[in-house]
């Protein structure tokens, strides 16, 4: 077939090929229109080596007839220029295809695909074997398969977060940045969504909103589709993260200013943020805070204890607070001198230990070797004391009537001073420093401050007054001089060695605190075993010498002396009881020397009492604390209050009595060691005294050997003005003191002024102690009271009438003066009384040893008289001891 220029038209009745070749070798179609055909425009097949050649052949779509099949070329050798002409009948473009099926190749004129477009009206091709014209991706599209722009799954769409803005495209893109995308097949990247507005995005590519990321705190975005956050301006704020604005500083709340990119109005100096109201700047919590950026942080001294809240320390070391504070520092939680942590720097750091709760940490354990080194030291230092309890037994033991024994006076001044020095301490519990005034005197106060500075200046101020007791250091200083007196009459480092040893068991941290209670449980225990060492070595060592120099003395040699060794064998048969010093008998027996040692037991826990009691109240010591917890509130689940809460002073991190933490154990052993060897102890002298002096009387030898020490000087109607009263009176000093009966320093002073008026009164009224020296130990107790009296009343009156710094001075000055006055008064009298004994001591002395040797018989005569009274008053004595 040869066909050329021709053109073919309105084939409509042709139900098969418009044209059809059937075993033709050659087909040459050259410049032929086709158009309106109903079937395909041809069907042409060969035979072997045929040939098919279609040049300029233009296939015509017509809507108006049924569209055309394919047209087959089955020849073995093709050449094929075709051009489709689609007149308007495809929306998505024209498309000439041209395709080997089997052992044919189909041409067709048809649409593109739902995914794939062109602009053509007229497609053409031209391929001497097979291949399509163009037909493009759609965009919103890659080309996934460019070969086959026929087929539907030829063309992939673009992933969530991309997009493909021109037809046949390679790639997508990722969406700009401030916009995401969870669809796919986006054709344009204004069709990504935007991301809200107080969000951000500033990559490429997000699927969804969870990628734009939420402005921070100090920062907000306006618009969508932001790509950043700004920052807010100054006066403003964002306090939570994706805020669409930043809030202004609100008039509401004063004296605050923000800086670029805040997320909060700070307070200004000298104010914080109160979280206990919205939009609350507050002044600076009192003295200790240092405010600043909204801030509360503690100064030297002081211990945070909540946020917004500081508490003073109590313990001073080198003149100087443990507490170093927060303010000057960039941490947060505030700082301890070296040895101390925990709460208000109250506990012991590790390695370090501390003579009392109100002492610092001083003391490092490495300095006292092991645990045998602590434990052998505490046995010596029980020793020593007990020592000191056999001199003072040995000085009053048998009243008047023992020839070994000081006078009543001298008794009674002892004991006078050793109660004083006792009451005095409670100096120690007042924190001078930070003692508050009054309400009265805080409002005199704020009224001058307001007329000095004006309104506006204590605004600028943080509105700060002080309202702390202007008192002079000088008299602080001091003050802790009369505090350390005490301390005269207590065991050494006792203290600091059982915290060391316990620390050094490594038992942990609650033992540590444990331990100690234990031994001041068993320290009165451990003084009565000492009491009985000390008797039988001073039995075996002294006995012999003693004896000797007794026999000496007695029974002496030389002319004139077979009288007065007559006499003294009388003597020697009856004092021989009480050989060794006075105080055991050499042949008693085991239970005989337990009851001689008796008398020494008692004085020996009486000289000790301020260090058991002492002990037992710093078990107890707990201190009222105002700290920040989260509490359940019913209905509203928790929320951050100001509580008093009742710490523990040997650790404040540990809470008082909780029964399910250290201290209820500790509280118990405190509470056992009062009632047994405190209050019990008392008790059993104060009966057995009584029965004791209900069957022998209050002069007889045998209430003056065992109970002297309490009863020496007393009237016989206030025996037991010193086991009771007086005991009494330091218990309740101690309670004051050492717990939180009374929770601040004011309370205390009050409580410290009824107690002296009391005793004072009590004193004046009874008058206990013995007419003797112009009743000179009345005299002495009434002076002690009466100081001790105006010392608290004018402390406790200076804190209500808060009077000009210069009236502090002289009031500071007139209490000093007092105490020094009475001190110089009790101890020049004991020096004065003590010195006049001495030369009738002395005299009495050598006379009877002139006696003995036969020297001075003119003198022995002047003298007889008098030296025989002395030999039968010492007879006399001797048969009181026999009855």
């Amino acid at each position: 077939l040869d066909l050329k220029n021709t053109i073919i038209a309105k084939a409509s009745s042709v139900t098969g090929a418009a044209v059809a070749v059937l075993g033709s070798n050659s087909t040459v179609m050259e410049n032929v229109e086709m158009s309106e055909v109903v079937g395909s425009f041809f069907a042409i097949s060969g035979e072997g080596s045929s040939n098919a050649v279609l040049r300029e052949i233009v296939l015509t779509v017509n809507p108006e007839f049924s569209l055309p099949g394919a047209s087959k070329l089955g020849a073995a050798a093709t050449s094929v220029h075709v051009q489709c002409r689609c007149n308007g009948l495809y929306p998505r473009g024209c498309l000439a295809s041209l395709e080997r099926v089997d052992a044919a190749v189909e041409i067709r004129c048809r649409s593109c695909p739902d995914v794939r477009s062109n602009d053509f009206d007229v497609s053409s091709i031209r391929n001497s074997s097979m291949g399509f014209s163009e037909c493009a991706c759609n965009p919103g599209f890659i080309d996934a398969v460019p070969l086959r722009p026929d087929r539907e799954d030829s063309c992939a769409r673009c992933t969530p977060g991309t997009f493909a803005a021109l037809a046949n495209a390679t790639s997508c893109q990722g969406c700009p940045p401030g916009r995401f995308s969870s669809e796919r097949g986006l054709s344009a990247g204004d069709q990504c969504d935007a991301c809200p507005p107080g969000r951000s995005w500033d990559g490429l590519g997000a699927m969804s909103v969870g990628n734009c990321t939420a402005c921070d705190r100090g920062l907000f975005s306006s618009a969508p589709a932001s790509v950043d956050c700004d920052p807010c301006e100054p006066g403003t704020f964002a306090k939570d993260q994706g805020q669409m604005r930043c809030d202004q500083c609100s008039s509401d709340r004063e004296n605050t200013f923000s800086e670029p990119g805040a997320y909060q109005c700070f307070c200004i100096a000298g104010f914080f943020n109160d979280t206990s109201a919205p939009w609350k700047c507050s002044p600076c919590p009192g003295p200790g805070a240092f405010c600043a950026n909204g801030v509360v942080k503690s100064e030297a001294g002081y211990y945070m204890t909540g946020n917004s809240m500081v508490t003073k320390c109590l313990i001073q070391m080198d003149d100087r607070s443990v507490c170093l504070g927060n303010a000057a520092f960039q941490e947060s939680v505030p700082q301890c001198a070296e040895g101390h942590t925990n709460l208000l720097c109250g506990a012991c750091a590790s390695g370090y230990a501390r003579d009392s709760t109100r002492s610092p940490c001083e003391h490092k354990c490495s300095q006292f070797g092991s645990v045998y080194e602590s434990l052998l030291r505490l046995v010596l230092v029980n020793l020593g004391s007990t020592c000191v309890a056999y001199v003072v037994t040995f000085l009053v033991l048998g009243g008047g009537t023992n020839p070994f024994c000081v006078t009543k006076t001298h008794s009674v001044m002892l004991r006078t001073w050793q109660n004083w020095v006792l009451a005095m301490a409670g100096l120690k519990s007042i924190d001078f420093e930070g003692i508050e005034v009054f309400e009265y005197a805080k409002r005199k106060r704020e009224a001058a401050a307001r007329e000095n500075a004006g309104e506006d200046s204590e605004s600028e101020s943080g509105g700060f007054t002080s309202m702390k007791v202007e008192v002079p250091a000088w008299f602080q200083d001091w003050s802790r001089g009369v505090q350390a007196m005490g301390d005269a009459f207590r065991v050494g480092d006792s203290a600091v060695r059982i915290q060391c040893a316990a620390e050094q068991t490594g038992l942990g941290p609650h033992w540590v605190l444990l331990l100690p209670a234990i031994y001041w449980l068993s320290f009165p225990a451990t003084l009565i075993l000492c009491v009985a060492i000390v008797g039988i070595a001073t039995k075996k060592m002294a006995y012999p010498i003693f004896l000797a120099r007794k026999k000496r003395k007695l029974l002496g040699t030389g002319t004139g002396a077979a009288q007065t060794r007559e006499l003294s064998k009388t003597i020697t048969g009856h004092v021989k009881e009480y050989v060794v010093f006075g105080l055991f008998r050499q042949r008693a027996g085991f239970w005989g020397f337990w009851k001689d040692c008796i008398p020494i037991v008692f004085i020996t826990m009486w000289v000790n009492r301020d260090t058991v009691m002492t002990s037992y109240l710093g078990l107890l010591h707990c201190e009222s604390v105002e700290v920040e917890e989260m509490v359940l509130v019913e209905g509203a689940g928790s929320e951050l209050q100001l509580r008093f809460k009742a710490l523990y002073m040997a650790d404040p991190s540990v809470p008082c009595f909780d029964s399910s933490g250290p201290h209820g154990l500790i509280s118990a052993i405190a509470m056992v060691g009062i009632g047994v060897w405190v209050a019990g102890l008392c008790a059993v002298i104060a009966t057995f005294c009584f029965r004791s002096i209900k069957l022998h009387g209050l002069r007889s030898y045998t209430t003056q050997r065992t109970f002297g020490y309490f009863v020496l000087g007393l009237q016989p109607n206030y025996w037991y003005w010193e086991l009771f009263v007086k005991r009494f009176d330091i218990i309740l000093v101690g309670i004051i003191s050492d717990t939180f009966v009374a929770p601040e320093a004011k309370a205390k002073l009050v409580l410290y002024v009824v107690l002296s008026g009391v005793c004072l009164v009590g004193q004046l009224a009874c008058s206990p102690f013995v007419d003797q020296n112009s009743a000179l130990a009345d005299r002495l107790e009434v002076a002690g009271l009466v100081v001790r009296f105006l010392t608290f009343a004018a402390t406790t009156i200076f804190t209500i009438m808060d009077p000009e710094l210069t009236i502090g001075v002289a009031v500071a000055s007139g209490i000093a003066a007092s105490i020094c006055l009475f001190v110089l008064m009790l101890w020049s009298n004991f020096g004065y009384h003590f010195v006049m004994q001495l030369p009738t001591t002395g005299v009495m002395r050598s006379l009877k040893r002139k006696v003995d040797t036969g020297q001075e018989k003119t003198r022995v005569e002047r003298c007889k008289e008098c030296v025989v009274r002395r030999i039968h008053a010492v007879q006399e004595w001797a048969r009181e001891v026999e009855r």
